[in-house]
């Protein structure tokens, strides 16, 4: 082995049994030097340099076989200039030995416009480089190739970062972003801003939006659509919900019934309508009947007087001053079909005697009060009655 006939050995090293690192007490490895290829030698044993991280700090290729040594003398012998061409060499042979380059080497049919690249370890392959590809590679960044791809002219304009500024939004026909201020045929005054879908020349739609003066309730957000070369008038979209709300609450003019909401409801459909006399209501298939409302249906809330139910039922009421004993009283409504029930008491002064009162002659327009003492005589008195019927 040659070596040079210079030694370096400023300071002290510790370098520890198995271990690869090395550290310098008042050493200068890094600037008197020291390379990789050099030898570390300390107490007979010698060790090659793998790296030198600093003027206090390197590294073994081989972990350290000798006792651990603690701020001990050591020389570092540096390697001849020929036994470091012959290692380099060898290193770069077995660089070009280990497949991957005799993989690009072994390609064959290598012609123009092409780019050899790997395919795995020691494998490589050939792909397509067009002279497009090429203008592409060399582009310093990211706008410079939108450019390439785009092109300078209206294309790029309308792939831009910002929109496209048009003067008539008739104009605006191909794909693209576009905006205008005052421009022609737009939905209103003012900004608008949007987008252009094109099926061909004929068939285009646009969707706008007047992104400067939109609010909650009015997003100014409209859609046009040219169909075999005529352009058709704006639409509105509604794009928010309270364009929503403002659109169809209003027409309620109330809060409607959230269904299957409340607590305990369940999500059943509950369906309403009229059948031409009453309101009827259904959940789901089931048949509920009519539904009772407070404006529906006759009545005289007088003293006399009486309710008629949603149902047909009706329930009368009222005072009768008996001149004799037995007196016919009439209904102030007659009921339709029957009187089902009557019941009457007498409206006694509370002095003896006790009264009694017991209806006869029950039918759908009147009834026959008697007024009995507890002794069975007839007596003259008022009495106060309900009847039920239909």
């Amino acid at each position: 082995m040659s070596f040079d006939r210079s030694w370096h050995g400023t300071g002290t090293a510790t370098v520890t049994n198995a271990s690869t690192a090395v550290t310098g007490q008042g050493t200068t490895w890094q600037s008197f030097g020291i390379r990789q290829g050099d030898y570390f030698l300390a107490g007979g044993d010698m060790v090659p340099i793998a790296s030198v991280q600093s003027n206090t700090g390197l590294t073994l290729t081989d972990a350290w076989p000798a006792a651990t040594r603690t701020a001990q003398p050591y020389k570092i012998i540096p390697a001849s200039d020929a036994v470091r061409t012959v290692v380099a060499s060898r290193e770069a042979i077995a660089l070009l030995t280990n497949g991957n380059v005799s993989a690009i080497s072994a390609l064959a049919n290598v012609v123009a416009d092409r780019l050899p690249y790997y395919t795995g370890p020691g494998a490589a392959a050939l792909a397509v480089f067009t002279p497009f590809a090429r203008t592409l590679m060399d582009d310093a960044d990211t706008a410079a190739a939108v450019a390439t791809i785009t092109g300078t002219g209206a294309a790029a304009t309308r792939l831009a970062a910002l929109c496209r500024v048009v003067a008539d939004w008739n104009a605006a026909v191909e794909n693209g972003w576009y905006m205008g201020n005052g421009a022609a045929n737009a939905p209103g005054t003012g900004w608008f801003m949007g987008e252009v879908i094109a099926h061909n020349a004929l068939y285009v739609t646009q969707r706008l939006h007047a992104f400067t003066t939109d609010t909650a309730t009015d997003a100014k957000s409209y859609e046009r659509r040219m169909r075999n070369g005529v352009w058709g008038a704006p639409l509105p979209i509604r794009a928010t919900q309270g364009e929503l709300d403002a659109l169809y609450q209003a027409k309620l003019a109330y809060t409607p019934v959230q269904q299957g909401t409340g607590v305990g409801q369940l999500t059943n459909a509950i369906k309403m309508g009229w059948d031409n006399t009453r309101l009827r209501v259904t959940v789901d298939s089931a048949d509920l009947g009519f539904a009772w409302l407070s404006g529906q249906g006759a009545q005289s809330l007088i003293a006399n007087g009486y309710k008629r139910l949603p149902d047909g039922f009706i329930v009368q009421w009222g005072n009768s001053a008996l001149a004799s004993a037995d007196v016919g009283v009439q209904f102030p409504l007659a009921f339709p079909s029957n009187c089902l029930a009557v019941t009457a008491n007498v409206m006694s002064p509370g002095t003896a005697p006790a009264l009694f009162c017991m209806v006869d002659q029950l039918n759908a327009a009147s009834f026959v009060a008697r007024v009995r003492s507890d002794a069975g005589a007839a007596v003259a008195a008022t009495i106060r009655w309900m009847a039920l019927g239909y």
